[in-house]
């Protein structure tokens, strides 16, 4: 969190949040979205990879408890990968189940620069 806090200042509009949203089908979807405010207990969230399977609950943009968020991504001018903790676990749990993982995904493994 304290990264994010530092980084978002400078980079308002280009980091993206994975969060829960509820569907209409009553299921809780993970979901990316464009960051928009941090407050220091809850943040608020646009969509950008809408649910699928339901419509989402409510119409963006979506306040949440700063617990809620699961991640965050940011792409630096220079091409470097910010964040994306989840992405990272979700190809290391793709290789060890042998299961192929997308082109865009491998892309991009090698520009994550936290550890």
């Amino acid at each position: 969190m304290p990264t994010l806090r530092e980084l978002f200042p400078a980079h308002r509009g280009r980091i993206a949040v994975k969060f829960p949203l509820q569907t209409s089908r009553g299921e809780l979807e993970h979901v990316w979205g464009e960051l928009l405010e941090l407050g220091q207990d809850s943040f608020v969230a646009g969509l950008d990879t809408p649910p699928r399977r339901g419509k989402p609950v409510g119409r963006p943009p979506y306040t949440l408890a700063l617990s809620e968020l699961e991640d965050w991504q940011l792409e630096m001018p220079d091409g470097a990968i910010r964040g994306g903790y989840t992405t990272r676990l979700d190809l290391e749990r793709a290789r060890e189940r042998g299961q192929a993982i997308p082109d865009h995904i491998l892309a991009m493994e090698s520009r994550f620069v936290d550890p």
